[in-house]
């Protein structure tokens, strides 16, 4: 049997480029010895992105399908609302891609090709040099905190890939309300192929990136905590720091009683109660991160990843 694939474009307010976006990408599939449907989910949009894409499915038919979700969740949610429309209509694989097509179409005929051998095919452009400077400095600062922390990352790898259908079943059991899916991928069981392409300016040229600091700053933040329980150890780590502190400052205080009469009295019994109770409480949160930790492994420790 031939395999049939979806092509999920996540829009949103890409009234400006979405018509010109579905011509070339419908072209380019048409060119193609494969069967891919495109799946345009539109992500909460204000303005006529919607009205538009209705228009593109009455130029090119059955091929291109339509999603509305209520209100703008972000790109994550868009991505796998398509993901799980693919694996509900019995798709063999589904291939994210951003409208704006800075990545390289030419790629989609590489993943599907490979996609008998490997059921995460992951497009990795060579370099940044096309986008913003700002862009470029906060990916960097990202991607080396994630090296810091230990989190496998592809490098210059955002969210072009190919996920089998059972690649999407199985992101799909994570079952996660936050949402890093680079960083989620890599933790399926799947061996995970890199095709590299240079990435080009997007339809939408200059235009300022829909990703605001505010939006970085989260799905940053979902990367960091979805794959990694550093910073719960972190916080076990000061917590027994502090402990210890108390304890030679205990000890401190107890033979300095004993020695010298100069102490106010009642002042270092105080100190102890205080510092006693919040060492205790960081003692505690500790013993927390601990357990939350270890709820954390048991979830993941069946899960690895294989770089081809």
């Amino acid at each position: 049997r031939k395999m049939i694939g979806l092509l999920i474009i996540p829009c949103y307010n890409e009234e400006a480029i979405i018509e010109k976006s579905i011509h070339q990408i419908s072209s380019h599939l048409n060119s193609i010895p494969h069967n891919v449907d495109i799946l345009i989910v539109d992500d909460g949009s204000k303005d006529r992105t919607v009205e538009l894409a209705h228009e593109c499915q009455d130029l090119y038919g059955e091929t291109v399908k339509l999603i509305s979700l209520e209100r703008n969740s972000g790109h994550q949610a868009a991505v796998l609302a398509g993901i799980e429309y693919s694996v509900e209509h019995m798709y063999d694989f589904s291939i994210s891609i951003d409208c704006d097509l800075q990545d390289d179409l030419y790629v989609i005929d590489k993943m599907i090709n490979m996609s008998n051998k490997y059921s995460i095919i992951a497009g990795c452009h060579n370099d940044r040099r096309n986008d913003t400077i700002w862009k470029m400095l906060t990916a960097d600062l990202f991607y080396k905190t994630a090296n810091l922390l230990g989190i496998s990352l592809l490098p210059h790898h955002a969210d072009f890939r190919l996920l089998s259908r059972k690649a999407g079943i199985s992101l799909l059991e994570l079952n996660q309300e936050r949402l890093f899916l680079r960083g989620q991928i890599m933790n399926l069981g799947y061996k995970i192929k890199c095709i590299n392409y240079e990435r080009k300016i997007g339809l939408s040229g200059s235009r300022p990136s829909k990703y605001t600091l505010r939006k970085m700053l989260s799905l940053a933040a979902n990367g960091i905590l979805l794959n990694t329980i550093l910073p719960l150890r972190l916080i076990t780590i000061s917590s027994l720091l502090i402990f210890s502190a108390f304890l030679v400052y205990s000890i401190f205080l107890l033979v300095a009683i004993g020695f010298s009469s100069d102490f106010v009295r009642g002042w270092p019994s105080i100190t102890l109660i205080l510092t006693g109770s919040f060492s205790a409480v960081f003692l505690s949160l500790g013993i927390i991160a601990e357990y939350i930790g270890r709820l954390y492994r048991v979830k993941t420790k069946n899960f690895y990843y294989q770089i081809k």
